[in-house]
């Protein structure tokens, strides 16, 4: 199977923030639409456990920055929402295409860049999504405020408390290693030092491992500041 145009190189990007199985999905659709289009992919660009929201992709960097380069000339994904949900920076991205003539292809929403009705489907459908994670966004606020006023779990592990069913339960032994960790803090203690306090007296993390400076920044920074 080969590309009618040799001198045209064509790549697939496919990203999932969780499911492995996502990206074989991704993967196979974009293999049956080459096929059916008898071209071929040079080189395919994958982005797991990412989430869309982030433009901090490194795959997705390092296609965009051969994008800049006249490197590419086609890009093919299945769905407009692996391009990310950031409006922003999804049409930021659009336009470095636009300007280097680079066609995308969107499978699942029948988009192609090249075409007039696709480059105006392409910035509509970037509006709606955009507006569908800001929705989806205050939902989600709202249930973890509401779970939060009423003692309900809201999250795996909070240091300080355990889960019994269902409810938030103020771990005594916690509670009391915070106020230490408070205190030296105060005193003028460094990171290394509340570590070394807290593994020398048998203190754990919530995942049942030692501490570590980070692991106690992290603490700082969530309950005690």
């Amino acid at each position: 199977m080969k590309q009618a145009d040799p001198n045209r190189k064509i790549v697939s990007y496919v990203r999932c923030s969780t499911d492995k199985q996502t990206i074989e999905v991704q993967a196979t659709e974009i293999k049956k639409y080459c096929a059916y289009k008898n071209i071929e992919v040079d080189k395919s660009y994958v982005d797991y456990a990412i989430s869309g929201k982030t433009f901090d992709r490194e795959q997705f960097n390092e296609m965009i920055e051969l994008v800049e380069k006249g490197q590419i000339n086609e890009i093919i994904i299945t769905e407009l929402s692996r391009w990310g949900r950031n409006l922003g920076d999804c049409i930021k991205n659009l336009d470095i295409l636009k300007k280097k003539k680079v066609n995308l292809v969107c499978l699942k929403e029948n988009i192609n860049l090249n075409s007039p009705s696709g480059n105006l489907m392409s910035n509509l459908l970037m509006v709606v999504m955009e507006w569908e994670r800001q929705i989806t966004g205050e939902r989600v606020k709202n249930i973890l405020n509401d779970k939060k006023l009423n003692n309900k779990q809201y999250t795996r592990k909070v240091y300080g408390y355990d889960f019994v069913n269902g409810k938030m339960v103020e771990n005594p032994t916690e509670i009391r290693m915070l106020k230490k960790v408070k205190m030296l803090k105060e005193k003028g203690n460094s990171y290394n030092e509340i570590k070394e306090f807290l593994n020398r007296n048998g203190y754990i993390r919530k995942n049942k491992k030692t501490w570590n400076r980070d692991s106690v920044i992290k603490l700082v920074k969530q309950h005690i500041n």
